[in-house]
């Protein structure tokens, strides 16, 4: 049962006016959206999940955040295809794009997936989307120093107090394993995530 407080932990994205709250007890998961502009049509839009429903091609459709060095979180949705569709990230970014009006709910980006996670009733586990989009983007993050030698591996898990939890095991073949940890951190410095490194 989810109780008053304060939410396991948010984002504020000031400068487009989206402030995003994440509640979990157990396997719920709950976002509020707060938004300064058209509330009650942003509502109905909410990082362009809604939309995405209307493509003839989608099955599934989920909006979560991603973690942006400038902006805290940006928006990003994960789709699974119907079957026997054709569809690709960039239509769908390109459909989005058209449909919905506000800047900060169209996603940045779109991840085609072959399963949708979802819970024991049939609804979309969004942890689970959390996860990958945060591990999405800090493979990315330290593969200039993979490509120098320093095999970085990069685990993603939910964490009650900040939300997720990043976990960073090195092996370094080249300046070794300290320098390495100084650039990852230097790396990580402007994300609002939790990190730790792990043998």
């Amino acid at each position: 049962m989810l109780t008053g407080g304060e939410p396991a932990y948010a984002k504020e994205m000031p400068e487009v006016g989206l402030k995003i709250a994440t509640f979990e007890a157990e396997n719920i998961s709950l976002e509020l959206v707060e938004y300064t502009g058209d509330e009650a049509s942003f509502a109905k839009q909410v990082m362009g999940e809604e939309v995405l429903f209307e493509h003839p091609g989608v099955e599934f459709a989920a909006a979560v955040g991603k973690p942006d060095s400038y902006a805290g979180e940006l928006p990003v949705a994960f789709v699974q295809a119907k079957p026997n569709a054709q569809v690709t990230e960039e239509e769908l970014i390109s459909f989005c794009a058209e449909r919905v009006a506000e800047r900060a709910a169209k996603p940045v980006n779109i991840y085609l997936i072959n399963q949708m996670p979802l819970t024991g009733v049939g609804k979309v586990f969004k942890p689970d989307l959390r996860r990958d989009a945060a591990r999405r983007v800090f493979m990315e993050l330290v593969e200039p120093l993979t490509e120098n030698g320093t095999d970085v591996q990069v685990s993603v898990d939910t964490d009650p107090r900040h939300g997720i939890a990043v976990k960073l095991a090195i092996q370094s073949l080249g300046d070794g394993d300290e320098a390495a940890k100084s650039k990852l951190q230097d790396l990580f410095k402007p994300y609002a995530v939790h990190y730790e490194f792990v043998s």
